[in-house]
């Protein structure tokens, strides 16, 4: 609605507009008009006027000049003539009246025509017929005439202007009403609204907009696009949740292979107390025990099968596939466990783990397996890295950091687990493309290149970040930053 009186408005301002220059033109013309054809009856009476004029002043003088003037014919006569001299005092009565300044042409012998008007808005046209022949002309004929035609023609003129411009503006009303709802405000309103419903995500309605013009397109367009985007919409929901599917098994074979490499560990681990329970299980069965020994003995396997159990169930929950569960834990405790879980995989690779308390309960907000996960990966590689004996320590504290992902944020505090190396390094160029997907520096067959790769997923999906630095030759420092709980 309000489009279509805008450009309505635009439309009868020009038209307005060119009416006015018309009237202004055609009242311009019909002055003129009026003003030539009375210079042109004047040029017609000069020839006869001079001579019985000229011949008058010359034998009666003034008197004479008067008598002539009366004794002409009607059809000769204009409103008013009167003889007239040029360069006398304006208050003489034969002056002009007009101001001398304005018959600069008449002087040299033509015909003038000046126009004046009374303070009561009564108008007249003068026109000077000059009668000497010498130069500067000394005499001469004022045909005065009324232009109360002219001013009438005017006066029509600008009435019926106004009465055109009244019409228009009547006529421009009710385009507007018609035009403005019916062909313009209502197609746009539609297409608002459709606009609206697209921005909030209904994607189901279509609009239908009669007619073949350029709204009804664009209402075409629009449910195009609308289908397109609910097409879109449809694929990127298919294809993420397949996504995420695919990130869950890899993550999950991630694990699997960390288990496989934590067998021979775990194995130790297991055959350790298994020898215990096997030792005091012939002690009793050979009968030899006394009912104090048996008891001891019983004890001891219940310890040692504890052992075990504990083991084992460490080993399955840190294998068991399971969705994202995020909840405020201590990360101290998931570091300790995951130590834990790798110390005898490390031993067997003589290399020395060691862990370094925190100073107080580093709270969070994490999923504990995906964690641990990360943490597993990160300390296995530093394990790895390391060709002979090593060490690797691994450390825990808070600091305020910006998120270097998302550097328009505020500072804030970040609880952070850092794991130390001495092993071979990594140099500058590998660096950049440590958490690429199915990049590794091992050799081909010991590693897929995922693990870190996913244990940067993991991170990010917690709003952290992993930090890396090293040298070749001086080892290596994964730091993983997690966002900590206000206290």
């Amino acid at each position: 609605m309000k489009l279509a009186a805008k450009l309505i408005l635009i439309v009868f301002v020009a038209i307005a507009l060119l009416t006015c220059a018309s009237a202004y033109l055609t009242v311009r013309h019909q002055f003129e008009s009026f003003q030539r054809e009375r210079e042109e009856k004047a040029r017609a009476l000069k020839p006869i006027i001079t001579d019985q004029l000229s011949k008058a002043w010359k034998e009666h003088g003034r008197p004479g000049v008067a008598d002539a003037l009366s004794g002409m014919p009607m059809e000769m006569r204009h409103s008013r003539m009167r003889w007239v001299e040029f360069g006398v005092e304006s208050g003489h009565p034969d002056a002009p009246q007009v101001s001398q300044t304005a018959l600069r042409r008449v002087v040299t012998g033509e015909i003038e025509s000046v126009v004046t008007r009374s303070n009561s808005g009564e108008g007249w046209l003068h026109t000077y017929v000059p009668i000497d022949e010498n130069e500067p002309v000394s005499t001469g004929v004022e045909l005065s005439e009324s232009l109360s035609l002219p001013d009438e023609q005017r006066r029509h003129t600008i009435r019926s202007t106004l009465a055109t411009l009244a019409g228009l503006a009547l006529v421009s009303l009710g385009v507007i009403m018609f035009a403005g709802v019916r062909l313009i405000g209502r197609p746009l309103e539609q297409l608002v609204e459709k606009t609206e419903q697209i921005g909030t995500g209904d994607l189901g309605h279509s609009i239908a907009i009669r007619g073949n013009d350029e709204l009804s397109k664009l209402g075409i367009a629009l449910n195009e696009m609308s289908s397109q985007i609910q097409n879109q919409k449809a694929t990127i929901e298919t294809e993420t949740t397949n996504r995420i599917a695919a990130v869950s098994q890899l993550r999950h074979a991630d694990r699997l292979k960390t288990v496989g490499r934590l067998s021979a560990g775990i194995a130790h681990e297991v055959g350790t107390p298994l020898n215990v329970v096997a030792g005091r299980a012939g002690l009793i069965a050979s009968g030899r025990l006394s009912s104090e020994e048996i008891h001891e003995s019983a004890e001891t396997i219940k310890q040692e099968a504890d052992r075990i159990t504990a083991i084992i169930r460490q080993l399955l929950d840190f294998s068991r596939r399971t969705a994202l569960d995020s909840h405020m834990t201590d990360l101290c405790t998931v570091v300790e466990r995951t130590v834990g879980l790798l110390r005898s995989f490390a031993k067997s690779n003589r290399v020395t783990l060691e862990l370094q308390d925190a100073a107080s309960p580093l709270r969070a907000n994490l999923d504990e397996g995906q964690i641990q996960q990360v943490l597993t990966n990160i300390i296995m590689n530093g394990i790895q890295s390391i060709a002979a004996e090593g060490r690797i320590s691994v450390s825990m504290g808070t600091r305020t950091l910006v998120n270097p992902e998302q550097p328009e944020t505020s500072p804030k505090q970040y609880a952070f687990v850092e794991v130390c190396d001495d092993g071979v390094g990594v140099d500058a160029e590998n660096q950049e493309h440590l958490f690429e997907p199915f990049f590794t520096t091992k050799d081909v067959g010991e590693g897929t290149g995922l693990g870190l790769s996913i244990a940067y997923g993991i991170v990010q999906e917690h709003d952290g970040w992993i930090d890396v630095q090293s040298q070749p030759g001086a080892g290596s420092c994964f730091t993983v930053f997690l966002p900590q709980e206000n206290q």
